[in-house]
């Protein structure tokens, strides 16, 4: 973005500094983050991290989990998010299909399959 700048009945263009020539914040239409207050700025992150809220205008950080099978939960009473594992007393619901080692059903082959 260029500026005009008269001085002495002549014009002439430059860059607009940044860090001197605006205020305020960016809104997100124009690539910045358009937050109000203590949420205009993002914590820290890696590849694979997740953010979320945990109060107004705070942003945290979920660091990624490299273990496999892990799905996100929320906790407690803040409900944060957190990596968990499926806990199978009480977070799943319905009956485990036998081929899967529960006690469901035995899948029957189609008709015509030998068996």
């Amino acid at each position: 973005m260029l500026t005009q700048v008269v001085v002495n009945d002549e014009s002439a263009f430059s860059k607009v500094d940044l860090a001197s020539m605006v205020t305020g914040v960016l809104p997100p239409a124009n690539g910045g983050s358009g937050g109000s207050g203590g949420g205009s700025t993002l914590p820290s992150c890696i590849q694979g991290d997740l953010f979320y809220a945990t109060a107004t205008d705070t942003v945290s950080t979920l660091a990624k989990n490299g273990t496999a099978t892990r799905y996100l939960a929320n906790t407690g009473t803040s409900n944060n998010p957190a990596w968990g594992q499926v806990n199978l007393a009480n977070g799943v619901t319905g009956t485990l299909p036998a081929a899967n080692g529960g006690t469901g059903p035995i899948p029957r082959p189609a008709p015509g399959w030998p068996r």
